[in-house]
């Protein structure tokens, strides 16, 4: 089996309402994060590779134009920040109220990133080459990430 690693960053703030610590509760604040996207394959295209890096760059650009710079938060604060925002902001909110913890994110970027693959597939004749995205692993510190990997079938 062949695996390739991409990273890639961005910058952030995020609010964790029911957070532990009271920091993270409290206040907003923000992170460096580090995302590195692994994809598997059981052979190599004609090129010898497992995917062209390059092809990838579509699809962490779109998570770079929604989050980098940008507040995360859960929808719940909606109303709570319109009510009191009244200047041109970048927010992102997060899907069914979840809250933009590392666990999350992970798993939304395994997501968005697997439909991108498939759909990069679906365009392009692989030659029957069954490459996937493995895991999705967010550093939110230099000490913490999360990981998601969805369970084999």
């Amino acid at each position: 089996m062949f695996r390739i690693r991409k990273r890639f960053t961005f910058e952030a703030a995020h609010q964790l309402l029911d957070a532990y610590s009271k920091d993270c509760s409290l206040t907003i604040h923000g992170h460096s994060y580090i995302v590195e996207v692994f994809l598997v394959s059981q052979g190599l295209d004609q090129m010898g590779m497992v995917l062209d890096f390059g092809l990838l760059k579509p699809a962490i650009d779109d998570i770079k134009a929604r989050w980098d710079h940008a507040l995360l938060l859960p929808r719940s604060l909606l109303k709570t920040l319109s009510a009191k925002a009244r200047w041109d902001s970048k927010i992102e909110m997060f899907p069914n109220n979840m809250p933009p913890t590392a666990e999350v994110m992970a798993q939304m970027l395994f997501n968005h990133f697997s439909e991108y693959i498939d759909g990069l597939l679906q365009q392009q004749t692989r030659g029957g080459l069954k490459m996937r995205i493995e895991k999705v692993r967010i550093h939110e510190t230099e000490t913490g990430w999360a990981e998601y990997q969805r369970e084999e079938r």
